[in-house]
């Protein structure tokens, strides 16, 4: 059953709901001047309630001047075409800052049908519009950054739509503009990936971790050309459609693919040099673990690449009293590459051999050392030849010293004291 309420409660309900929705009423009579505001009203303005006789003056006044004009003018169309009004007016309360309002009236005619008075709602819209602009402007930040980004940004549909693409992604796939881009390529799958199937796997690999960085595949431009392109996109749930969808970015790599294609290839061929060269070729890293050797090495030693790889090149080939030389040759000044050196290493049965080295930093693109290649000739048979050789040298002097002591010498005493003399000499 309704409840009968006075009129007074009945306005009391009324100025309540007023202030909680932040929303005055007014009432003016266009003949005799007489105006009407609710509390809210007089709030609103800046005035308690009752506070001033209310009045079109005292209203208009609190109005910009810019906007009051424009207001007078909008009332005046709107009273002859008798339509509701509907502005918003930038407005000072009384005693305070200038805030925005926005108001909705009706014309309402007397008895004799002829348009009389105005009444309507007033509305503090101050803070949605300071929402608004905020939103505004943080969407034309992102639609600016969008726009510019050097990388392609893009959202998809999972069965292959393009559902937006910025002017980078359309650059990087050789179309004129985004449009063009979304309208003349329906699949993506199909049209866009070199392998559709790589499409494939990078939707399972999404829907299996949501985020998929640095996804690495070939695509085809407009014109038909392949380039390399890096992929990072995430799943998500359309605002529009609450569908799942696609949002990532492209980035165009094929510049530096080449690079790497071309620092493999040179890789390759330096290895390839290293193994057929009759030397000993070995790669150490900044620990002196082995991290490459090549087959003359391997028949030199009796060791195997596998059992070489990873291993201390110090523990396993070094001689202890050959280390301290070993490192010098690994260890050069910053400002200058080792020269040649020997050093003696190890067979796997314990047997030395002497090299002749010549070493060289290794470097990653940053400059920076990260490891030693070592090139080195077996010059043991060298060594024992030149050894030989001094001997015999050496024998033929003494014996031609020798002659001619017993030749030059009258007795033999004298003769045992040269020849002595000369093995002592030998000898040191």
């Amino acid at each position: 059953m309704a409840a009968n309420i006075s009129l007074r409660r009945q306005l009391d309900h009324l100025n309540r709901a007023q202030r909680h929705a932040g929303i005055g009423s007014f009432e003016h009579d266009l003949l005799s001047g007489a105006t009407f505001w609710s509390d809210e009203q007089y709030r609103l303005l800046g005035f308690a309630p009752n506070e001033v006789i209310p009045s079109l003056d005292i209203f208009l006044e609190l109005l910009a001047a810019p906007d009051r004009t424009r207001f007078l003018r909008k009332v005046g169309v709107c009273f002859t075409k008798r339509r509701e009004l509907r502005s918003e007016v930038r407005y000072t309360p009384k005693n305070g800052e200038t805030r925005t309002a926005q108001i909705r009236a009706e014309f309402e005619p007397d008895e004799s049908g002829r348009l009389r008075i105005i009444c309507g709602t007033f509305q503090d819209v101050t803070a949605r519009r300071a929402v608004q602009s905020a939103l505004g402007q943080s969407e034309a930040r992102y639609r600016s950054i969008f726009d510019n980004a050097l990388e392609g940004i893009y959202q998809t549909s999972l069965d292959g739509a393009f559902l937006s693409a910025n002017a980078s992604m359309a650059k990087i796939l050789g179309y004129d503009s985004p449009a063009d881009l979304m309208t003349r390529v329906k699949n993506i799958g199909r049209d866009l990936y070199a392998d559709p199937r790589d499409r494939e796997r990078y939707l399972e690999l999404l829907e299996e971790h949501i985020r998929v960085m640095g996804f690495e595949t070939q695509v085809r431009r407009k014109d038909g050309s392949l380039i390399w392109v890096t992929l990072n996109s995430a799943l998500i749930s359309d605002t529009g459609t609450k569908r799942s969808c696609l949002l990532g970015t492209m980035e165009d790599i094929s510049l530096r693919k080449r690079f790497e294609t071309s620092l493999i290839e040179s890789d390759q061929r330096f290895r390839n040099l290293l193994q057929r060269i009759s030397c000993i070729a070995v790669s150490l890293d900044r620990q002196r673990r082995i991290v490459f050797s090549n087959p003359f090495l391997h028949e030199l030693t009796g060791w195997s690449e596998k059992d070489l790889h990873g291993r201390d090149w110090f523990e396993t080939m070094v001689p202890a009293d050959q280390r301290e030389a070993m490192r010098r040759i690994l260890d050069p000044d910053d400002a200058e590459e080792p020269g040649p050196a020997d050093t003696e290493i190890l067979t796997r049965l314990g047997a030395r051999r002497l090299i002749r080295w010549n070493s060289v930093a290794d470097r990653n693109v940053q400059g920076e050392i990260t490891g030693t290649t070592c090139l080195g000739v077996d010059i043991t048979a060298i060594k024992m030849a030149r050894d030989t050789l001094s001997k015999s040298a050496l024998l033929h002097s003494m014996r031609l010293r020798i002659d001619d002591a017993a030749h030059s010498t009258p007795d033999f005493a004298t003769l045992m004291r040269a020849v002595h003399e000369i093995l002592c000499e030998a000898f040191d």
